[in-house]
């Protein structure tokens, strides 16, 4: 069958019979039971950033953050589990083949999965590894249901435009006031301006609070705007003009509220995905996706630019003496704390090469044995080691190949880069890549595993699609 690839499937699209009286009781409940674990996929997808969450047992461990220790159940855990349940609960009653997508993802997904389990045995606390071991279970059963049931980007797009939309007008709200909206109830935390905080940026006089939306940390919100913003343009750009209209104002103030984050590392990460994939579709010669792309940027451009002119004396370099030497008193102490913790973490490494220290564990392994350490206990940003360290050098490994083993494939089969939303997503999958190689919130963090997990997943599925085009 050949399909034609304007219409952007990201694998053979099925079609469902409808539900009507005629069909047997037993295909109209899977059928049903699929249509709510679509809308349990898309409620995970808009709670991905989201604080709120129970607390499923306290296990305080100071000066240890608590989400280091405790057993958290997040909100969009919550939908996780249910997705997985409907979805499980449909396959019984419409049994049917599992697509498991590329070799190159499965294999090692399957191998980190598995690894992360014998850890928890080991651990040096056994319950938060193995917490955190089936959390990586049931990520494995999200990406199972990306590649075979995200036949097309439309119930994901929605979601994320719900997601990015609540996230931007909340952020940009709470950088207008300055303060936080009394959102309590939806996890938003309560700030003060004037009080030492990750939340707030000061240089001397000057304080702004960074943009947070109803996220732990602006960072994490950060993290969710890039990604978000480059999974809903893949979806915008390679399809209708109507997809574009209805995208591109949404886009552009999304793209305000990650500024109002103050967060470098999100901002060189978006910048990377949307470069590649705007020179992805130069090189392939697909020119209509290019134009869109710019457009999108070009809108969010004009949006930007009084934003930039706002947050002028927060943005300037400084050239007073005593700007500067704060500047470099915090270049040294970061770049000290980074040493810090790569040692430590490499030292724990090395005593537990084989099977790591129990997956998630790492922060609780440092206060354990490196109490000097002069610095807050957490994962270094060198995502690879902080693996290595928690489930062993070969769970590394596999980690490492999951990273990596997309590009080589890519090169080798060019001919599935004919595919307009495959080149879309692989800028999203650049961007979670570049953000995993440097920064640990994709492995320590749930609402990072999530993001990380979800697009491999997608991509998984419009590789697999490519090749039926």
């Amino acid at each position: 069958m050949v399909i034609d690839p304007r219409r952007n499937p990201i694998s053979p699209p099925a079609k469902p019979l409808p539900l009507n009286r005629e069909q047997p009781i037993r295909a109209r409940v899977a059928l049903a039971l699929d249509r709510l674990a679509r809308l349990t996929f898309a409620l995970m997808v808009i709670t991905i950033p989201w604080r709120q969450r129970i607390v499923l047992q306290a296990r305080p461990r100071p000066p240890l953050y608590a989400d280091f220790s405790d057993l958290l159940l997040f909100s969009h855990d919550i939908f996780l589990l249910a997705l997985l349940f409907l979805w499980s609960a449909g396959l019984v009653l419409r049994p049917r083949r599992l697509a498991t997508g590329p070799f190159f993802i499965w294999w090692p997904l399957l191998g980190l999965t598995a690894l992360a389990l014998i850890s928890a045995i080991t651990a040096v606390d056994p319950l938060l590894s193995t917490y955190h071991a089936v959390h990586l279970v049931l990520l494995a059963g999200l990406y199972l249901y990306a590649v075979n049931e995200i036949r097309q980007l439309y119930f994901l797009a929605v979601a994320l435009a719900v997601q990015l939309g609540l996230q931007a007008a909340v952020a940009l709200a709470q950088v207008w006031w300055q303060q936080d909206l009394g959102l309590g109830w939806l996890g938003e935390p309560t700030l003060d301006l004037w009080a030492g905080s990750a939340f707030v940026w000061a240089e001397g006089a000057l304080r702004s609070l960074r943009a947070y939306g109803l996220a732990d940390h602006p960072n994490i919100l950060a993290a969710s705007l890039a990604f978000g913003m480059l999974l809903l343009a893949a979806w915008a750009v390679t399809g209708s003009r109507r997809r574009l209209v209805a995208t591109v104002a949404l886009f552009a103030f999304s793209g305000v509220a990650l500024l109002a984050t103050f967060s470098r590392d999100a901002w060189i990460t978006f910048a990377a995905g949307a470069l590649l994939t705007m020179g992805l579709f130069w090189r392939m010669g697909q020119p209509g996706p290019l134009r869109r792309w710019l457009i999108l940027l070009g809108l969010m451009l004009l949006l930007l630019l009084p934003a930039v002119w706002l947050y002028l004396p927060y943005l300037r370099l400084g050239t007073g003496q005593d700007v500067i030497a704060a500047r470099f008193e915090e270049r040294l102490y970061q770049a000290a704390e980074r040493e810090a913790l790569n040692r430590a973490a490499n030292e724990l490494f090395i005593g537990h090469a084989i099977t790591g220290v129990g997956i998630g564990t790492l922060p609780v392994a440092m206060q354990q044995q490196a109490t000097g350490l002069g610095f807050d206990y957490q994962p270094p940003r060198n995502t690879v080691l902080v693996a290595a360290a928690e489930i062993g050098l070969i769970g590394a490994l596999f980690y490492f190949v999951l990273l990596l083993g997309p590009w080589p494939a890519l090169a080798l089969r060019r001919e599935r880069l004919a595919s307009p939303l495959l080149l879309g997503l692989t800028g999203a999958l650049a961007a979670v890549t570049l953000f995993s190689l440097f920064d640990a919130y994709t492995w320590s963090y749930p609402s990072g595993r999530l993001w990380q997990w979800l697009i491999w997943g997608v991509w998984a599925a419009a590789y697999r699609g490519a090749s039926h085009a």
